[in-house]
């Protein structure tokens, strides 16, 4: 069908990024027919955490290049070792993450992006016409956009029951009975407004609503699996949107094996003692 105005607009604007696309993604080309999962960085960071626990129990991820744009805050740090190889002797730090990187994991078809940063809210717009544009160069098979929602702005439906949601493009609506049985229902669309014209309301979703339609705009199968969170500590949150990525895209192994990053053990400091401290 003719597209509205709204998705007309970002058709425009994901080929103008085009142009600068060749400078946004630094590494080895992927190939095509990848499931790409991205993570939309919000106050939350339960995408960014759920990114964490993918790349440390699904084997085999391999980095193969860097996501380069001036909206992405600079970072670099030394990169946390897994517990596999603690475990088996290897390094406790073999090299830096960045801001921004790719993983691939070639034995499941699957391509991983993390950003560990947030962005800088005067170049948000670009930096998300600019990730859709290389997404749409790269033509994954689906990709798929991690997010949270501010869990303050739900309405009554959606107080009780499981926390998880997905919003799905025209041509993966027939994974939305799947989905339902992980206990991911399809989000509740909302009135129309300027905040969501589409009824598609996800607050403190960081960039997630408009880069999936950036995706669905330029022909690409695309979802936004979320979860409601508050600010603070959501490792919980986080264990439970991989669950459902994990299960839906069938990775090995099973969800109910998988342990938390090394690094998460010092996110919030460690226990206070509950003896000796008076």
């Amino acid at each position: 069908g003719r597209l509205g105005t709204e998705q007309s607009l970002i058709v425009g604007t994901i080929y103008r990024a085009c142009g600068s696309m060749a400078n946004f993604f630094k590494g080895e080309a992927l190939p095509e027919g990848l499931v790409v999962v991205v993570p939309s960085v919000s106050g939350d960071f339960v995408a960014s955490l759920a990114v964490d626990l993918l790349l440390e129990n699904v084997p085999g991820a391999q980095r193969v290049g860097h996501v380069v744009h001036p909206a992405l805050l600079p970072m670099v740090g030394n990169a946390p070792p897994t517990r596999a190889t603690v475990a088996a002797g290897g390094p406790a730090a073999a090299s830096v993450v960045t801001a921004g990187e790719v993983y691939l994991v070639k034995a499941e078809r699957l391509a991983v992006v993390q950003l560990r940063s947030p962005l800088a809210r005067s170049g948000r717009g670009n930096f998300r016409d600019a990730l859709a544009a290389w997404l749409i160069e790269v033509k994954p098979s689906r990709v798929v956009v991690l997010s949270g929602a501010d869990a303050t702005e739900r309405v009554e439906s959606q107080l009780a029951g499981t926390q998880a949601r997905c919003v799905l493009s025209d041509g993966l609506q027939g994974e939305a009975e799947e989905l339902n049985k992980l206990e991911c229902p399809t989000l509740e669309l909302r009135e129309p407004s300027s905040a969501a014209p589409d009824g598609i309301y996800v607050h403190g979703g960081g960039i997630a609503r408009r880069l999936f339609h950036a995706c669905t705009a330029g022909g690409l199968d695309a979802c936004i699996l979320l979860h409601f969170c508050s600010p603070g500590d959501n490792q919980r949150e986080a264990h439970a949107l991989v669950l459902v990525v994990a299960s839906w895209l069938g990775l090995k192994p099973a969800p109910s094996t998988w342990v938390t990053p090394l690094a998460w053990e010092m996110s919030f400091a460690p226990q206070q003692p509950l003896a000796g401290l008076y």
